[in-house]
């Protein structure tokens, strides 16, 4: 293989990586699903991104016999981090969580990889980190664009100003994560590299719009990484041969701390009346904690939050609330991330996983430091202190959130990572494989450009699994339970993102008149999140349905013993169960327990108005089902407020949640009769309803529906 065609390749690699950087970089604020609630495209993007830059750059490698790389103080804790978080697999979490982690994991390796063996002149040093401000301009300009209403959308989660101002990325902190690790750049490259006005003005206006965004995140954790990061980089500016950067760096700064005292003093109120999610915030600190205490060496794996955390957050609202939660108290039971990056990774890999944390974050400083002390021109400097900076930045945001778990902040740490680690002091360092036959190496080239190709639709899989089943769920919106099933069932046969999937699943083979695929679809998810209440509680009400009384009543006590918010239904479904085998005492006690927990749930209420009328207790049962109504009961607890005022009422014929389920499929039999154009039998399962509930307004106002359209009467 001549060496000229290699060089020439190797070249080209290089400044694909680069151009990569470019793609993802736009793209990645830009590229928005409207149905991708965990953005998977972003993800797809980075994962596409980043195999085809690893695998050109591995290829060339093979081409040419060696590729310069660069030995620094980060490239071995990175590795060694990865390769303990590789352990995971064993720890006894859920696969399907440790999988999704070691991805995320790996592209940050992969990227970095590829760019820091890239980032070797300064032009393609330069154009790195042009291109992660192109990607900052422009989510800002979308940040701005949501914030004056451009688009009629707001994100699902945040309130007042923040559910307002997400720019395609759903989350207003994740705009704000991938806001704080770029914006230091801004300053750093017109404080010490831009020298004619024009490149000035420009990196003045990426800033101009940048920092506004911010603001309209209402991202408390945003704005202390902001206000760190810019203090990092005057006190930079401030010393040894660099002082001349700081007067247009404390003017530009001077505006923006204008800019943020006129927002506050205009938005006081808006800003200052929400503290709940600092409290959430609070609650999964607390569990980390107990998480932590349980394997404080090894952790429980990659991602173990999500499954076992919400044992610990039940326990801590049982625990300051044994009464009860009280009308306002903030309490959470379920949660995705420790929204600590410390935290997080303590949980998940131990003190060990966290001093390779440490390690990583020293060697990438250490290393910042060493190409700091060279002096190597301004370029080298604005690069290293903005990519300080902003990593200094990240983790002050990632106290209190998870910026290492974005897709777009992901690549905002592999870019700043690579910046530094390709700096000054760098040393070079050439693998090489010349002494392999050249046949050999042009194979091995060819492999590694096939190679990355092929895990283009890996990288996809698990958005072509989200895709159906969003399909799905929007089938089940309209009643189409057959298409949802079967449009579910080709998400799993592919990959989906969340376990609440199989709640879905579950429902529809329900629907479908599968009870045996509703209970395996609930023990699967039970797989993924074993403290899951509405799993629990699904799996009492299909064993009781097949009659397997024994599995019932351990699926409801095991759906109890969690204690959450939606216990009542498993509370109310064991008590109906309890007081038909003749332990009416038994359900009574299980009643108030939970009346004192939920104090605000009808179903209870209701359950106690039907104990107390079988009692012959006529005036508290009136009492208790008017309750019921008052809360929310609608027409279960009226038709009951009604039977049990009637003159002459009778102490049996009440409406549980049982006969609720009954009623529910005797009516859906009966629509779906009236489709069919079978009247005859649409009518006699509407007189079933009336005749074993007499009155029930949904049966008794379409008692005579099929006489009138299909005069079958």
């Amino acid at each position: 293989m001549d060496n000229v065609p290699a060089a020439r390749f190797q070249r080209f690699t290089a400044w694909a990586a680069v151009a990569g950087a470019w793609v993802l970089f736009v793209l990645v604020p830009l590229a928005w699903w409207p149905r991708d609630p965990y953005g998977l495209v972003k993800w797809v993007l980075m994962g596409w991104v980043t195999f085809s830059v690893f695998s050109l750059r591995l290829a060339a490698f093979f081409a040419a016999g060696g590729i310069p790389f660069r030995r620094n103080a980060i490239n071995l804790p990175l590795a060694t981090l990865l390769a303990w978080s590789c352990l995971s697999l064993w720890t006894g979490t859920p696969r399907y969580y440790v999988r999704w982690r070691l991805y995320e994991l790996l592209l940050l390796a992969l990227l970095y990889a590829a760019l820091v063996s890239s980032a070797s002149g300064p032009a393609r040093r330069l154009s790195l980190a042009s291109a992660a401000l192109a990607g900052l301009a422009a989510v800002s300009i979308l940040g701005i664009a949501h914030y004056a209403g451009l688009f009629a959308m707001e994100s699902p989660w945040g309130t007042g100003l923040g559910a307002r101002v997400y720019a395609t990325m759903l989350n207003p902190n994740y705009l704000a994560d991938f806001i704080v690790g770029l914006f230091p750049m801004t300053l750093a490259l017109s404080a010490w590299n831009a020298r004619r006005p024009g490149a000035r003005a420009l990196l003045v206006s990426v800033a101009a719009v940048s920092f506004p965004c911010l603001l309209f995140t209402v991202s408390w954790g945003g704005l202390a990484g902001w206000a760190v990061s810019a203090a990092l980089c005057v006190r930079l500016a401030a010393g040894g041969r660099r002082r001349a950067a700081l007067r247009p760096l404390a003017g530009l700064l001077a505006l923006l701390v204008a800019a943020l005292a006129v927002f506050l003093a205009a938005n006081r109120r808006t800003v200052a009346s929400d503290f709940t999610g600092m409290k959430t915030r609070a609650l999964y600190w607390r569990a980390s904690w107990r998480m932590i205490r349980e394997r404080p060496f090894i952790g429980r794996g990659l991602n173990a939050f999500q499954p076992y955390a919400p044992y610990h957050l039940t326990r801590i609202s049982a625990e300051d609330f044994p009464d009860g939660v009280p009308d306002g108290a903030v309490t959470v039971y379920e949660g995705g991330f420790a929204h600590n990056e410390l935290l997080g990774t303590w949980v998940e890999t131990g003190i060990v996983g966290v001093a390779l944390l440490a390690w990583l974050m020293a060697g990438f400083f250490v290393q910042a430091a060493r190409n700091l002390r060279l002096d190597a021109g301004p370029l080298e400097t604005a690069l290293n202190v903005g990519a300080v900076c902003g990593v200094s930045a990240m983790l002050v945001q990632g106290m209190v959130s998870y910026p290492f778990r974005v897709p777009a902040s992901t690549a905002s740490l592999a870019l700043l990572l690579a910046l530094v680690g390709s700096g000054a002091a760098a040393g070079g360092l050439r693998p090489s494989c010349a002494a392999a036959p050249k046949p050999l190496r042009l194979f091995l080239c060819l492999l590694s450009i096939a190679a990355g190709a092929a895990l283009f639709p890996l990288a996809a899989k698990p958005l072509m699994g989200e895709m159906p089943y969003v399909a799905a769920r929007y089938a089940s919106y309209a009643g189409e339970w057959r298409r949802a099933r079967a449009l579910c069932r080709r998400a799993f046969a592919r990959s989906v993102t969340e376990p609440e999937a199989y709640d879905l699943l579950a429902e529809a083979e329900e629907k479908c008149g599968s009870p045996v695929g509703a209970i395996a679809a609930h023990l699967k998810k039970l797989g993924l999140k074993p403290y899951d209440v509405r799993a629990r509680t699904g799996l009492g009400i299909l064993y009781g349905r097949l009659g397997m009384e024994r599995e019932s009543e351990r699926a409801f006590r095991g759906a109890i013993d969690l204690e959450r918010h939606d216990s009542a239904q498993a509370r109310v479904r064991l008590a109906e169960s309890l007081r038909r085998r003749g332990d009416a005492a038994g359900a009574y006690r299980l009643l108030q327990g939970g009346a004192r927990r939920h104090a605000g749930d009808w179903m209870l209420r209701n359950e106690i108005g039907i104990l107390l009328a079988a009692r012959g207790d006529r005036e508290g049962a009136v009492s208790e089902f008017a309750a019921a109504r008052a809360m929310g009961g609608g027409e279960t607890a009226a038709y009951n407020l009604r039977l049990a005022s009637a003159p002459g009422a009778t102490r049996d014929g009440y409406l549980d949640l049982a006969g609720r389920d009954w009623i529910a499929e005797r009516l859906r039999r009966a629509r779906r009769a009236i489709r069919a154009g079978e009247m005859r039998r649409a009518r006699g399962e509407f007189a079933a309803v009336h005749a074993r509930y007499p009155d029930f307004p949904a049966a008794a106002s379409a008692l005579g529906r099929p006489q009138t359209e299909g005069g079958e009467g």
